[in-house]
């Protein structure tokens, strides 16, 4: 996930920076040094994972699952 395509996911979901943070289990500094495009953490595999993990939660919530 890019920096750009993680700032607009975040919008879509109507999530904070704070929230986004939390739900990724990352610092609200580094939500916004990645969204700056100042970090390379999104590129990293654990990075993705908490990404997967909340697009779960999420797609769970709207199935009603």
């Amino acid at each position: 996930m890019t920096p750009n395509q993680l700032k607009l996911r975040r919008l879509e979901l109507g999530l904070t920076e704070d929230e986004m943070a939390f739900a990724l289990n990352i610092t609200v500094d580094e939500v916004r040094r990645i969204e700056a495009g100042q970090s390379d953490f999104c590129y990293c595999a654990q990075f993705q994972d908490a990404v997967d993990a909340l697009e779960e939660r999420v797609f769970g919530l709207l199935v009603g699952a």
